[in-house]
């Protein structure tokens, strides 16, 4: 494995693709864990907590975002503050 991403790390294409990729990763990791302005973060962790105990999809979402939906997280929440602002614009 690793002698094939160095072969591929020698082709110039090749390297700023994969740069462009763990870039983009970073990214979206630190913006999981910014929090939504102006939101009470403490009552929707508790709500959270609840919602999680009774085991309904919004709980199986917040699983799979690792927790960044209970947190409120920027980047949790997808393209619907973009776009709700898109359209209120």
């Amino acid at each position: 494995m690793f002698k094939t991403i160095r072969n591929a790390w020698k082709i110039p294409e090749l390297r700023r693709r994969m740069l462009f990729t763990l870039l983009i990763i970073v990214i979206f990791r630190f913006g999981s864990a910014i929090p939504v302005p102006f939101l009470n973060t403490e009552a929707l962790k508790g709500l959270m907590g609840e919602v999680s105990k009774a085991g309904t999809a919004l709980s199986y979402l917040d699983m799979l975002s690792g927790g960044a939906f209970a947190y409120a997280a920027l980047f949790a929440m997808g393209p619907t503050p973009y776009i709700n602002s898109s359209i209120i614009i």
